[in-house]
This record gives structure tokens, C-alpha cells and sequence, in this order.
């Protein structure tokens, strides 16, 4: 028996979902991601824990840690675009749509 007939009879069978079931129907409850734990504990106590948050990322930056520094900056003026630099001395030839049948 080759190796891919093994593979194939070892996965028979292993699919205990019918086509468009889910074996979890109600999903994660709202709220329990650690997202949602860390976006409750920082609008607590009217914003205190955002603006701690807040004065550690600029402490960090001003004593020169560069992700800091980004972050305030991407947070500020929005990411810089990036450029995308190419040489485009490659040409391609344009086909009728009749001629491409016959290409493909």
C-alpha cells in the first residue's frame, strides 16, 4: 500500500460536521477576548488607565525607544505610505479575447 492510499484511508471519516453545521453554533462569548477584557479595564475610572497608558508610551519615547516614538507618530499623523520602487522593463503582449483561448 503507498503511502498516499495510507493517508487516505487514515483520514475517512473525520469530518463530524455536515456541510455548513459548526460544532460551535453560539461562538466565544461577547466580551471575553482578551480585546475586550484590556478596552473594559482602560475606560474604567474615566479614562485614568488610558492616560497612564498614554504618559508611559511618551515617557518611553522621549527616553528614545523608536517604537514608541513610531507609535505616537503613527498614532498622531497616520503610517507613512509606503513607496514601492520597480523597473518595469518587462512587456507583455496584448491578446483579442479569441486569441487567448488559444493561448490558455
Amino acid at each position: 500500500m503507498s503511502d498516499t492510499e495510507k493517508q487516505r484511508r487514515n483520514t475517512d471519516g473525520l469530518r463530524p460536521w455536515k456541510p455548513g453545521e459548526t460544532g460551535n453554533p453560539g461562538g466565544r462569548p461577547k466580551g471575553t477576548s482578551i480585546t475586550a477584557r484590556l478596552r473594559k479595564l482602560v475606560e474604567k475610572n474615566e479614562g485614568e488607565v488610558a492616560d497612564a497608558l498614554c504618559k508611559a508610551i511618551v515617557k518611553a519615547g522621549l527616553k528614545g525607544d523608536y517604537r514608541f516614538v513610531k507609535e505616537i507618530l503613527d498614532r498622531l499623523d497616520g503610517p507613512v505610505k509606503q513607496q514601492i520602487e520597480g523597473n518595469m522593463t518587462t512587456h507583455y503582449k496584448v491578446h483579442r479575447a479569441e486569441d487567448v483561448e488559444d493561448v490558455v
